[in-house]
């Protein structure tokens, strides 16, 4: 529990004490008493007032009568301790609700703390998924710049294989005008039939040379179509693979943003958790303002109360300065009648 600093009952019995040990009563007196606690300023105004009660006592123990005496002191000490028993069960309440409320406040920041770091490591998270996903994004563009120069080159071999196919057609249909001038050629004349079908047969076989040399050729470019077309099989279902985890990607992102939602709501919750903290925090500062309110006018009324007494101390050191009055005119009249007695006496004993 806090501090509550130094009381008037604290003062009061230093300065007793001091009176006893024979020392005067002063403000570093009575601090160094104390064991060098408490402000000068907090001292002095306790110690003026503990010096005007023992005044007011000296006094009352003077003027007043042993039982009215005792009544007004035990009248004063009970107003006194009951005066002091409010104040310190007052600031006893104040001090534990503050120390409530800083609990609280520390437990919404510890909280709050705790949101913004789990918020902060969620963005994290899902900035590395967005990389991760422009990665993907970027490899899948390049895997399709990649299937479509495939496909390019494809079309392009498909292209030679139909120009080969046309070239064929073309050293076909020469074979077959060749063969028509050979024959054409051997009805003429047998010379030059025998010249002509050699030169024809050394074209026949140049031709089918070339003919041999295109098949092979077709044969390899078919080869190479046939892995061609495997690596885009291949690339395809690398492609499916590639979609199949995008998505995966994207549900895992969904998550995460629903996940942060969730973060941002109770986030939210601790705001709204703290801002009814800062209202209950308003509220009991204006219920010690009211504690404060009341001690104030029970202050006030015990100084009424006080003010009250003091009257009827003066009305009882009037009715005493009366008394005596009373008391002296009384003696004087004595006086005066035993006067007129032994005036009588005489004259009696005069006229006998």
């Amino acid at each position: 529990m806090a501090r509550t600093g130094i009381q008037y009952s604290d003062v009061a019995r230093a300065a007793a004490k001091l009176i006893a040990d024979g020392k005067s009563p002063t403000v570093d007196s009575v601090r160094q008493t104390l064991g060098g606690t408490g402000s000068k300023s907090t001292i002095a105004p306790f110690l003026k007032r503990w010096k005007t009660e023992q005044e007011d006592t000296a006094i009352a123990e003077v003027t007043l009568p042993a039982p009215l005496l005792n009544a007004v002191r035990g009248l004063h000490e009970h107003m006194q301790v009951e005066f002091q028993q409010q104040r310190e069960a007052l600031e006893l309440q104040h001090n534990q609700a503050i120390q409530t409320l800083e609990q609280q406040l520390k437990q919404v920041q510890t909280e709050k703390d705790k949101a913004l770091a789990e918020n902060l490591a969620v963005e994290d998270e899902l900035v590395r998924t967005r990389q991760a996903l422009a990665d993907l994004q970027e490899r899948f563009h390049t895997q399709n710049v990649t299937m479509a120069a495939m496909q390019a080159e494809h079309a392009g071999l498909q292209q030679r294989l139909i120009d080969r196919a046309t070239e064929i057609a073309t050293l076909d249909n020469q074979l077959s005008r060749a063969r028509e001038q050979f024959s054409h050629y051997q009805e003429a004349t047998a010379a030059q039939r025998e010249a002509d079908r050699r030169e024809y047969e050394r074209r026949i076989g140049g031709l089918e040379h070339d003919l041999i040399t295109a098949n092979r050729e077709i044969a390899g470019l078919q080869v190479s179509l046939a892995q061609r077309e495997s690596a885009l099989s291949s690339l395809a279902l690398e492609h499916g693979n590639l979609q199949s985890k995008f998505g995966a990607v994207r549900d895992e992102l969904q998550t995460i943003q629903f996940a942060r939602d969730r973060l941002q709501e109770q986030l939210e919750e601790s705001l709204r958790n703290r801002d009814q903290a800062s209202a209950q925090i308003q509220q009991l500062e204006q219920t010690v303002m009211e504690s404060r309110l009341a001690a104030a006018s029970q202050e006030r009324e015990t100084k009424i109360r006080a003010d009250q007494l003091q009257n009827a101390l003066a009305q009882i050191d009037a009715l005493l300065q009366e008394k005596l009055t009373w008391v002296q005119k009384k003696t004087i009249l004595e006086q005066q009648l035993g006067v007129a007695q032994q005036a009588i006496l005489d004259h009696a004993a005069v006229r006998k």
